[in-house]
């Protein structure tokens, strides 16, 4: 289900096909005028979103990312306390609500899998792609997996997102990418007060790209290949962004159940 805010009111619209929930990322809609936000929102698959209204909902900053005041009209509740169950009647509450509009508050992100050469190795013993970024928020270089923010114009699908931050930002290409939710997913909320979702990938036995994509200018990053035994430690480190993290052992379930076929596909 989508919501619409408009004026300040709500509507429901029904995502039209099968794949009601995969929301078609490319197709969200976002503008503003005169500080008021119209757009499409993705909901997670069950109906508790539906409980909360948002009546209003206003940008009060925009530069890379957007900051809005948004107004929520809360159902009533029960609270039980003692044996004891009494209704505390709705209530709307103000929250600052963070997104991306110009990326459709979503990003991709993927984990570059280079298999190990011997054909009867583990898949732990192969090696991954990380990336060292600066970051703004601690100011200090930290490691994340290739990621980046969807364009429609550009990438126009979530699959072209993640293969061109892939050579963007790690300087790879090719090998084989596999979406690493459901295919009806609309994406994982990046934090509590944030709009903005991401969708993992595993990029399998990708090669050096000798014409990678331009970087922005305020990208400082350094490209480290190492093994998975020591991407683990950097997992427990907490030097890993949190993205990342849950691609990771996301990832790391995939090829637990996939790895013969990715060596197949490699060796051919």
């Amino acid at each position: 289900m989508l919501l619409t805010l408009q004026s300040g009111r709500i509507r429901e619209t029904q995502s039209q096909g099968t794949n009601a929930w995969k929301t078609q990322v490319s197709h969200w809609n976002c503008r503003q005028s005169r500080g008021q936000r119209v757009v499409l929102y993705a909901m997670t698959k069950n109906d508790d979103s539906q409980m909360f209204t948002i009546t209003s909902e206003t940008a009060v900053y925009d530069r890379y990312m957007t900051v809005y005041n948004r107004r929520v009209e809360f159902p009533s509740q029960e609270q039980g306390s003692n044996g004891l169950t009494t209704s505390r009647p709705g209530q709307t509450h103000e929250f600052d609500v963070v997104g991306h509009p110009k990326a459709s508050f979503h990003f991709c992100i993927s984990f570059p899998y280079h298999p190990p050469a011997d054909p009867s190795a583990h898949w732990s013993e192969g090696e991954v792609t990380l990336i060292r970024e600066y970051a703004q928020g601690p100011n200090a270089l930290v490691y994340g997996l290739p990621a980046g923010s969807f364009h429609k114009e550009s990438h126009k699908t979530l699959e072209g997102c993640a293969l061109a931050e892939l050579s963007e930002e790690a300087h790879l290409c090719g090998g084989s990418i596999h979406r690493l939710l459901d295919e009806d997913c609309p994406g994982i909320a990046e934090v509590k007060w944030c709009c903005n979702r991401f969708t993992p990938f595993i990029v399998c036995n990708p090669q050096q790209d000798t014409d990678p994509g331009h970087r922005d200018t305020e990208e400082f990053i350094e490209i480290k290949r190492m093994k998975i035994s020591d991407v683990k430690k950097i997992l427990r480190s907490g030097d890993l962004l949190l993205p990342s993290v849950t691609t990771c052992y996301w990832a790391f379930e995939w090829l637990e159940e996939n790895y013969k076929d990715v060596y197949t596909a490699a060796a051919k």
